[in-house]
Order: C-alpha cells, then sequence, then structure tokens
C-alpha cells in the first residue's frame, strides 16, 4: 500500500463494496438509524437501545431551532459567498459561543457539581439540586456565571 492512504478501523472501501467498522454498508442501510450509525462510527460498537433512544433525541433536540440560529447563519452567509462547504460549516462552528449553545457546556458543569455533592454527601439528586439552587439563588447566580442553565420558567 503506498503511504499516501491512510489507516482506519472506520471505513474500508474496496471495488463494489464499502464497510463501516467491518459492516458492509449496503446492509445496514434500512436497518439502523442515522443516530446508531454515527455511534458506530465513534464507538465501534452498536448502541444498546436505551443508548440508541438517547442519541436520536439529541439529533432530534440540535433541529429545535430551525434555520434561524446565529451559527446557521453564520454558515449560511458564508455558503452564499460560494465558499466551499468546510469553510460554511467551520464559520457556522466558530459562531458557537458562551451566548449561543453554552448553555450545554454550563449544564455539564452543573450536573457534574450534583453528582459530586451527592457522592460526598450520601445524598438523593433531588437534595444535592435543592441544595444548590438554593445557593445559587442566595447568591444571586441566575444572571452570571455560573448560572443556572436555562429558560427561568423552569426554575423552582
Amino acid at each position: 500500500m503506498s503511504e499516501l492512504h491512510w489507516k482506519t478501523a472506520i471505513t474500508e472501501v474496496l471495488p463494489n463494496k464499502v464497510c463501516l467498522r467491518g459492516y458492509p454498508i449496503d446492509e445496514l442501510m434500512g436497518k439502523i438509524s442515522f443516530a446508531q450509525a454515527i455511534y458506530l462510527v465513534l464507538k465501534g460498537e452498536f448502541p444498546s437501545h436505551e443508548v440508541g433512544k438517547l442519541v436520536d433525541a439529541i439529533f432530534v433536540s440540535s433541529v429545535d431551532h430551525g434555520a434561524s440560529p446565529p451559527s446557521v447563519l453564520a454558515a449560511r452567509t458564508t455558503a452564499s459567498t460560494g465558499a466551499e462547504l468546510n469553510s460554511a460549516v467551520a464559520s457556522g462552528i466558530l459562531a458557537i459561543s458562551h451566548y449561543h449553545g453554552g448553555a450545554i457546556e454550563e449544564g455539564m458543569v452543573l450536573f457534574h457539581e450534583i453528582a459530586r455533592r451527592m457522592e460526598e454527601k450520601g445524598i438523593s439528586e433531588k437534595e444535592a439540586s435543592a441544595e444548590i439552587l438554593t445557593e445559587m439563588k442566595a447568591r444571586n447566580k441566575r444572571a452570571s456565571t455560573p448560572k443556572i442553565p436555562g429558560p427561568k420558567s423552569f426554575l423552582p
């Protein structure tokens, strides 16, 4: 094999045969969902039923704003200039920040803190969450970082 070829366990392309993690792609089509295929690509195995449903939910939730979010508009604007697809995608990704798309990371930090407190104090998830929310409200942390992620209407 030439030095110009990359070795990968993800795909294998042969004449009349394309495999994804060792599975012929034509045998996967119509049998697994797009989200399951993405999981197979990333993890090298099929997701469990529960994980598959979660990955599907993640993909569905990612389209909740349609074509109006700033990152989509940035990508569309870049694409409309005739730029290459990778440039348009990159501009969309670069538009994601603390104010647009950043609540995901804030949520993760909060979930880690809840889990840490549950383990340290031996308390339930509900008790740890209530403690943290009470402390954050007392410090008026809703409006500054770290803030309670999500709309105010969801807060107790």
